[in-house]
């Protein structure tokens, strides 16, 4: 590429959703709110932007797309309000 920080930053960003990835699928248990694991997936990826690229000028941060789990039936992008009830079952089919 032409721009070297360009890929930089989209390496960063990689790791950084890479390394989220990660983190949730620590958290999928049974019993678990499917709520909460997607609240965990979203303070973690906000927690890792909010730390790189601040001596520079402004760079905005954050979450392009909320953490979504998709479970079983469901074909994709379930991100559920905070007081939605579903939790994470044995045997569930979990979509990232």
């Amino acid at each position: 590429m032409a721009m070297p920080d360009v890929v930089t930053k989209y390496m960063a960003a990689a790791e950084i959703a890479n390394d989220a990835i990660k983190e949730v699928t620590k958290a999928l248990k049974p019993g678990v709110r499917i709520v909460e694991i997607c609240q965990l997936g979203d303070d973690y990826i906000l927690k890792r932007t909010s730390a790189v690229y601040n001596k520079s000028k402004k760079v905005d941060k954050g979450i392009a797309f909320p953490t979504c789990l998709s479970v079983n039936n469901v074909v994709g992008h379930f991100s559920p309000f905070a007081d939605h009830p579903a939790v994470i079952r044995a045997g569930d089919l979990v979509k990232m």
